[in-house]
């Protein structure tokens, strides 16, 4: 097992490597030839001693090996580019925010606008569910919000709010009077649910 430092570049190359889908595509991101991004990646690849990528038909497809050097690639260039920002006396690169569109619009929208106001930057994608974790996984944005009964395993999470669900029905149907509303008389109404 080496102990010897990780070349940067070739992370920085792996990383566009990662987020371009491949060599060809990667290459102008990187002001490189697509031999010299193949060249570096080979080479991080024997230096780490790990498979980070395998061909799929004409594309290529990460390891899970390959998944985490590309989060640790993608941290390490964020962090470069918050601490020059913040020597240069610059507010830090935008925020990468990944939530559900429903969750930004309903809960984030007005913490975003006044952390804008205030000379910051966000970056908003929004996805699904599972779109938002797999995000997380691969370590692209530096924040996910999603609805979750639980935390994803492997990620870890701080529950930031609890939303109670409310029942609205007009006011002439037979279900509306006093007392405790039973789950079986629901059952005799089409419902409008929020995703699960």
């Amino acid at each position: 097992m080496s102990l010897d430092p990780i070349d940067a570049d070739q992370l920085r190359v792996f990383a566009a490597f990662a987020d371009a889908g491949g060599f060809t595509a990667a290459a102008p991101l990187v002001h490189r030839s697509q031999p010299a991004v193949h060249s570096q990646v080979q080479r991080l690849q024997a230096d780490l001693g790990v498979t980070l990528y395998e061909r799929v038909g004409r594309g290529v497809r990460l390891t899970p090996a390959g998944e985490e050097v590309a989060a640790f690639a993608r941290r390490m260039l964020a962090d470069g580019r918050s601490l020059r920002a913040r020597l240069e006396g610059r507010r830090a690169d935008a925020v990468v925010l990944f939530t559900g569109h429903g969750v930004f619009r309903d809960l984030l929208a007005p913490a975003v606008a006044d952390y804008t106001r205030q000379g910051g930057a966000v970056a908003v994608q929004t996805a699904d569910h599972d779109g938002v974790v797999e995000a997380i996984r691969s370590g692209r944005p530096g924040l996910g919000v999603m609805a979750a009964a639980a935390p994803p395993s492997g990620i870890w999470s701080r529950p930031l709010c609890e939303v109670g669900l409310a029942v609205a029905m007009r006011t002439d149907l037979p279900a509306c009077g006093p007392g405790p509303l039973p789950l079986s008389v629901l059952a005799e109404h089409p419902l409008v649910l929020p995703p699960s």
